[in-house]
């Protein structure tokens, strides 16, 4: 058997920005998992993560070599995207964690409490004080 010539041994910047965001994402999610037991093995576990971005970007579609020049908005926009799912990611990985952290919950509502529909208007529109 012939073996086939890898074209693909030198990815693009669009190739390695999509690598680090499959990596990034997946760190996010494992991450405070791994904190949660200790820092050395939070540590590995995200450092682990962005190992296989070697073995990722080649693998990108070559689709995106360029695109940064054909649609600079669009790029930024998908950036800015993976930016907020990233940020957003790591926020509920942390509160499924430590449901304590009160920070990453959208209601601070006692269990079993009973909510009129003034207080439910005032959630809404958050302009009044309990």
């Amino acid at each position: 058997m012939e073996q086939m010539p890898n074209r693909r041994c030198h990815p693009s910047l669009e190739q390695w920005i999509g690598a680090f965001a499959i990596s990034a994402v997946a760190a996010t999610i494992t991450t405070p998992i791994a904190v949660s037991v200790n820092v050395w093995s939070g540590a590995s576990t995200t450092v682990l993560c962005f190992v296989p971005m070697r073995w990722i970007a080649p693998r990108m579609p070559e689709k995106l070599s360029g695109a940064r020049q054909r649609r600079p908005m669009l790029s930024v926009a998908w950036l800015v995207l993976v930016l907020i799912a990233v940020v957003q990611m790591t926020r509920l990985s942390a509160f499924m964690v430590d449901s304590s952290r009160l920070r990453a919950r959208r209601f601070r509502i006692r269990p079993l409490q009973i909510i009129s529909a003034s207080q439910l208007k005032c959630m809404r529109w958050r302009h009044c004080a309990f």
